[in-house]
């Protein structure tokens, strides 16, 4: 018995040396070896997302969302949001707005995670899904996430054509819980791109509007700051002189 416990022993230690020989063997070929990233893989089909958690939407969209903000951080190692494959990234930002479109998690991840990517280019992704998330249920103030893209395409990709397309459709919404300044934001532009008479007429005709109204629902900070806009930012100074809008408008 005590012969058999020797060579089992025995057996033992010799199975360890030879797994030791094989570690120092193989470490000179396998030390550069680091996991690599393989980048965003594409969306599957709605039908198949369901079936991989067992028809759990709510699931689905939590998790799949969860993995998309972390994908690319790998072992220690943290990818660029550049790198990412933003084609890939919008077809599954369509593909969770389907499971749930009254959450902003999704939107929040899209706008504010990968919309800081440095390549203001890749944003042409991001935009219209912001644009298709903004179409959802109006008591969410899903509006907010036009005003996003807006932001995106004016200030990141300095794209004023297509800020304007996006403000004009932000104005022409009807949400009862939108301030009213997001029906401002087409004269901003329009001064930004130097048409100080197109954005004067659109802030004449908001007050003329609010007027007629009798100011209702209309905060006179907000009426105030059209008037400040008009008197310091769209007129000289002979126009704001003869302006009788301008005349109880502090001069900047």
């Amino acid at each position: 018995m005590q012969n058999n416990t020797q060579k089992r022993r025995l057996s033992l230690y010799w199975f360890m040396c030879l797994l030791v020989i094989l570690q120092l063997l193989l470490w000179p070929h396998v030390r550069s070896v680091e996991t690599r990233w393989l980048n965003i893989p594409d969306a599957p089909s709605e039908e198949f997302l369901m079936l991989s958690f067992l028809g759990d939407r709510e699931m689905a969209y939590r998790t799949m969302g969860m993995t998309l903000q972390n994908m690319g951080d790998l072992d220690g190692h943290v990818t660029p949001i550049k790198d990412y494959d933003f084609e890939h990234l919008q077809n599954w930002f369509f593909l969770l707005d389907r499971f749930n479109s009254t959450s902003n998690f999704i939107p929040y991840l899209a706008s504010f995670y990968f919309g800081a990517t440095q390549n203001p280019a890749q944003l042409d992704y991001v935009i219209p899904y912001l644009r298709q998330a903004a179409q959802a249920d109006a008591g969410f103030e899903k509006w907010r996430w036009l005003v996003q893209a807006m932001f995106l395409a004016r200030h990141r990709q300095h794209d004023m054509e297509k800020a304007l397309k996006l403000a004009d459709e932000l104005a022409a919404r009807n949400d009862p819980d939108a301030p009213i300044w997001t029906k401002q934001m087409r004269a901003f532009i329009k001064a930004d791109m130097g048409e100080k008479e197109a954005a004067y007429d659109i802030i004449i005709g908001m007050l003329k509007e609010a007027a007629e109204a009798h100011n209702k629902n209309v905060d006179p900070a907000e009426i105030f700051f059209m008037k400040d806009y008009i008197c310091n930012r769209l007129l000289d100074a002979p126009q704001r002189a003869a302006h009788p809008l301008c005349q109880d408008v502090p001069q900047e």
